[in-house]
Order: structure tokens, then C-alpha cells, then sequence
């Protein structure tokens, strides 16, 4: 018997998150031709947790139940640096948002919990 395979939502979550972080940094380097570099260094801190959980969907297939615990948190931590920027107007916010809300939502359920708690060899 092979390796156990990563479920579906946790697969998912590591997708969702690799892609706005993608989404993230290409929209700065446009901000930076289009705007200014400064107003693409916001948009850059504004998404430092998503960038970090980034960096962290990598370890999914290796690291413990720590990894999950703290990329709930970062991304709890982006949906209120979301709602902020909503609440000042900011439209391109939203997306990662609700990214971040699906994030919460996939990596809470049973099955991812089980994936990180499973036992390493």
C-alpha cells in the first residue's frame, strides 16, 4: 500500500491559495507599471498573510496539524484585512476575501483534520 493520498479539500485549499497569491503579485508588478510603486506595496501588505500561507500550502503534504491551525488563523487574519479594505471601498479586495473565507471553510472540515493529523512515518 502506497502513501495515503491528500484529500480533495486540502487540495483545494493549496490551490485556492496558491492562486490568489499568483493573482497577488501579479496585480502589484501591474500596479507598479500602471500606478505607482507605492500603491503596489500597499496592495502587497494588505495581502502579507495570504502571501505567507502562500509559502505555507507548500509544506501540506508534509508538515503536521500545526501548518493548518496556522493558516486558518492567517486567513481569518485576511478576512478582516478584507472586510477593511470593503469597508473603505477598495473593490480589489474582494477577492481575496472570499478566497480566504473558502480557505477557512476547506481546511476546517473533518477531512483536512484528519490529513494533518494522520501519522508520519
Amino acid at each position: 500500500m502506497g502513501p495515503p493520498k491528500m484529500p480533495g479539500v486540502v487540495r483545494a485549499a493549496q490551490i485556492v491559495i496558491w492562486v490568489l497569491a499568483g493573482l497577488t503579485v501579479l496585480g502589484s508588478i501591474m500596479l507598479i507599471a500602471i500606478a505607482n510603486p507605492e500603491t503596489a506595496g500597499a496592495a502587497l501588505g494588505v495581502n502579507i498573510c495570504l502571501l505567507v500561507a502562500a509559502g505555507m500550502a507548500f509544506r501540506f503534504g508534509s508538515a503536521g496539524h500545526g501548518i493548518r491551525v496556522t493558516c486558518i488563523v492567517l486567513m481569518s487574519v485576511q478576512i478582516l484585512f478584507g472586510l477593511g479594505g470593503a469597508a473603505s471601498g477598495n473593490p480589489g479586495g474582494l477577492l481575496p476575501l472570499l478566497g480566504a473565507i473558502a480557505t477557512v471553510i476547506l481546511l476546517s472540515q473533518s477531512a483536512a483534520g484528519a490529513w494533518f493529523k494522520r501519522p508520519r512515518a
